[in-house]
């Protein structure tokens, strides 16, 4: 799903529009979070140094592919809550996301 300003989504009737917008609010509410544990090595290898100025361009690139991976895993675990269903409502479904290539 590309996101806009304005995005509609548009279908018959039965076609999961409700669930994807639902999803799609989850993903962007400030309830849902994910914590990357490298993050964590970064502050420990500074903190001795008392140095606390990063390239948070390098730092995402190096990370990219996990921080996506992690984040789609994320966002699975927490769709369940997120309708208020249990797990197996949502064992079959899939969660990817990809870096947005520019136009």
């Amino acid at each position: 799903m590309n996101l806009n300003d304005l995005t509609l989504l548009c279908g018959p009737n039965n076609t999961g529009k409700t669930y994807a917008m639902y999803s799609l609010y989850g993903l962007l509410n400030k309830d849902f979070e994910v914590h990357f544990d490298f993050v964590q090595n970064i502050i420990h290898k500074l903190a001795p140094k008392n140095v606390y100025k990063l390239d948070l361009h390098d730092i995402i690139a190096q990370h990219f592919d996990s921080m996506i991976r992690l984040m789609e895993d994320s966002f699975h675990k927490h769709l369940p809550s997120l309708f208020s269903v249990e797990n197996s409502e949502f064992a079959k479904s899939h969660f990817a996301a990809s870096r947005r290539h520019p136009s």
